[in-house]
């Protein structure tokens, strides 16, 4: 028998591949929610304060993350050792964003279970 030259297909189940970055806008409600959280379970919110700025132009409001290059400057050089340096900078923060976030997300009581996917 000659073999098949058809097409081939691949699935993944599931619903977790790769990396999943949090929502650079959150609700005011929702974020509100996660710094009671956060202060509650005694962490520091000093770094989700600086980087998620609200936006009360917004339909309901919102706390929009900042750009990189807004707080670390550094990160659009043309000096390839200033850019490398803000970028583990940033790889830092982003990592610390990441872990406080995903701390307090699960313990929201105003959130759904899709939206507590991130």
């Amino acid at each position: 028998q000659s073999i098949s030259t058809g097409p081939s297909f691949v699935t993944f189940l599931g619903q977790r591949h790769g990396h999943r970055p949090f929502p650079p806008i959150i609700p005011s409600s929702h974020f509100e929610e996660i710094k009671t959280i956060l202060i509650g379970d005694g962490k520091d919110i000093d770094k989700v304060e600086e980087w998620f700025k609200e936006d009360l132009n917004s339909s309901p409001p919102v706390y929009v993350l900042q750009s990189v290059s807004s707080i670390i400057p550094a990160f659009l050089s043309e000096n390839q050792e200033l850019r490398a340096n803000a970028r583990k900078k940033w790889d830092n923060i982003y990592s610390c964003l990441t872990t406080l976030l995903r701390h307090a997300v699960p313990k929201c009581s105003s959130m759904n279970d899709n939206e507590k996917r991130m």
